[in-house]
């Protein structure tokens, strides 16, 4: 009696953690910060950035959870050259953000980019 009790539980529980992950799934989240990036700002722009192939797979698997991205730069990458067109092709909305620090020269490269 005791072991077909504990059995029923365990596959009760079971059941439970297993219709609750499944449930999971089927939530996508407001948003996420997505940058090119791969390498160190010292690496030359082929190792440094990523290629318009691998931001379209990343695009592509960012829509399944979001439909929002937000990107830091306008220059670093040249994010909005690369991001924006393969973004809207799947289906994402692009939140634009500007790098800003004690250098005017980087709020001012990031503004008329």
């Amino acid at each position: 009696m005791k072991r077909s009790f504990t059995a029923v539980v365990t596959l009760a529980l079971l059941a439970s953690f297993c219709a609750w992950s499944t449930l999971a799934l089927n939530v996508k989240l407001s948003g996420v910060n997505y940058n090119p990036r791969k390498g160190a700002d010292w690496e030359p722009w082929e190792l440094k950035c990523k290629s318009a192939e691998e931001v379209e797979l990343d695009m592509r698997a960012i829509s399944l959870i979001t439909d929002n991205i937000r990107l830091y730069s306008m220059n670093d990458c040249n994010q909005v050259e690369l991001v924006m067109p393969l973004a809207k092709a799947a289906g994402l909305k692009v939140w634009l953000g500007m790098w800003v620090d004690q250098h005017n020269t980087t709020f001012f490269a990031e503004r008329d980019t």
